[in-house]
């Protein structure tokens, strides 16, 4: 009883006002389907790289224990404003929720709430990451606004229960990902890598995308993928980039044929679509020529939204 009365007084009563913290997207370099597990979900491997596309999330403490989330959206990333929810159903309230919860079971202290500011720089039904990544963001800034401390092993903990690709985000960087993605295993000193991503006006649900997934008895090892990786071999991370939903994704979405042929018939090193969709990136020898092919495609491809980016360094 001492000692949890100990840990009480270490933290501080009051949170800091304030705090902003940015939301990167992620490619997947590699995804590969594995056994089906009992709770519906396969195992995967996937190789992933945050990119620097960002949404931005800022935490403002209350005096009482509610939660507000307010949405906002870049314009010239959405023309059209999606239907994003601001309730429970929105990753960042169950983050937010769900180390509230953690912060009471630890130290026995319910933490204020606070209003939530997410504005929108990552195209949605994309498949980049945008919703687990504000999650993610949405523990640290937690951590941060309450002034409370958790090893990295117990936040992974929290990010699990929220989703997938939720924990590789409290990495970010270059990453191996096993099981349903808790299992993080960053790459060393990963290069920057050049990209350009396509995003279709169209989206895809992920579930119909797994649904119509073929999963061959032949898996594919992410194993000279990561090998190319450390070695900073463009082209060959380029030969070498797999996604096994990227087959059935192209049969629900006919955007997605063409983007292919675009980036085939340019200077890429490797072109592939980035988990469920409906993005479609391109990896390049240089900014200069990502940016040369990000405007050439885009005046041909009016309705589609290109960005010319790179991929991020890991951050912790």
């Amino acid at each position: 009883m001492v000692g949890n009365e100990t840990r009480k007084r270490q933290l501080p009563q009051q949170p800091i006002g304030w705090v902003e913290f940015v939301a990167p997207a992620k490619i997947n370099l590699f995804l590969e389907l594995l056994a089906k597990r009992s709770d519906g979900y396969h195992e995967l491997e996937t190789v992933m790289a945050t990119v620097a596309l960002f949404d931005r999330i800022r935490l403002t403490a209350r005096n009482d224990d509610q939660f507000t989330l307010k949405v906002t959206f870049q314009k010239s990333v959405f023309p059209i404003l999606p239907d994003v929810p601001t309730d429970e159903r929105n990753l960042v309230i169950k983050a937010i929720i769900r180390l509230q919860n953690a912060v009471l079971e630890k130290w026995g202290i319910k933490k204020s709430g606070c209003d939530i500011w997410l504005h929108k720089g990552i195209p949605v039904e994309a498949g980049l990451g945008g919703g687990s990544s504000d999650a993610a963001a949405t523990l640290m800034a937690g951590c941060q606004l309450w002034q409370v401390a958790f090893s990295q092993a117990e936040l992974v903990a929290l990010a699990e229960q929220l989703g997938s690709d939720v924990p590789f985000f409290l990495y970010q960087g270059t990453a191996l990902c096993r099981g349903r993605g808790e299992h993080v295993f960053p790459l060393g000193n990963a290069p920057q890598l050049d990209i350009v991503i396509a995003k279709p006006s169209s989206g895809l649900s992920t579930a119909e995308v797994f649904q119509n997934v073929k999963v061959s008895n032949s898996v594919n090892s992410p194993t000279k993928l990561v090998d190319a990786v450390i070695s900073g071999d463009r082209f060959q991370i380029g030969q070498q980039m797999f996604n096994r939903l990227q087959e059935s994704a192209m049969e629900l979405c006919e955007d997605l044929p063409c983007l292919a042929d675009c980036f085939e018939n340019s200077a890429a090193c490797g072109h592939l679509l980035s988990g469920s969709g409906t993005s479609y990136f391109g990896l390049f020898n240089s900014s200069k020529v990502a940016l040369q092919t990000a405007r050439y495609l885009s005046a041909r491809l009016p309705q589609v939204k290109f960005f010319s980016t790179s991929t991020l360094a890991r951050v912790v």
